[in-house]
């Protein structure tokens, strides 16, 4: 699976628009779309801060060309 950061950001905004039409639900099923977007927020993060982490790593050993999430190359500023 190739996932990229546009795919992160989708997911994301999906469970935004969830979280948005959450009040026609029943309290069961809110309760299992906060769950899930608690999970989903956490998840995001860790991967948010393996990227910076990742970005971090090649600016230290003075590389400009890094591959993120994928095959997406992103060139890096000073």
């Amino acid at each position: 699976m190739k996932n990229k950061i546009e795919d992160l950001r989708n997911h994301m905004f999906a469970q935004i628009e969830e979280l948005n039409e959450m009040s026609d639900k029943s309290p069961e099923q809110q309760k299992a779309i906060l769950a899930k977007a608690k999970a989903v927020a956490s998840l995001g993060t860790v991967i948010v801060n393996s990227v910076k982490t990742e970005v971090d790593f090649y600016r230290a050993g003075g590389k400009r060309n890094l591959e993120v999430m994928g095959d997406e190359q992103k060139q890096l500023q000073k």
